[in-house]
């Protein structure tokens, strides 16, 4: 795993850089082997402080058979505990493909409609 360098989330708080890079490689721990990359990101949350993002991202292997790249977007989050919860959902999501591709009404906010699309 490979952090790029330098965290922003260094420039809000040092502590909280690491705490946040720990998280990651505890969520990930060994259930995604093959190596990533992480790239976290800093937003401004008006009047109730930083938020944080956080990428993941696995080289494209060329082995036939083998899985295409992963990359995951975080949600934004305040603490590296909701952030490992994120990752670890989306790591459930690498066994389940299908459900994966499925758009998702809590992060997009589209709701279930009938056949008849209404």
């Amino acid at each position: 795993m490979s952090f790029e360098v330098p965290n922003p989330i260094e420039r809000v708080d040092p502590g909280l850089a690491r705490r946040f890079e720990a998280a990651i490689a505890d969520a990930l721990g060994d259930a995604h082997p093959h190596a990533v990359s992480v790239r976290f990101g800093v937003w401004d949350g008006e009047d109730d402080g930083p938020c944080f993002v956080c990428k993941i991202e696995s080289a494209p292997r060329a082995a036939p058979g083998a899985p295409p790249a992963w990359r995951w977007w975080s949600p934004l989050v305040r603490t590296p505990e909701e952030l490992a919860g994120h990752v670890r959902a989306g790591l459930r999501l690498l066994d389940r493909p299908a459900e994966a591709a499925r758009p998702r009404d809590e992060y997009w906010g589209w709701a279930a409609t009938g056949s008849d699309g209404a």
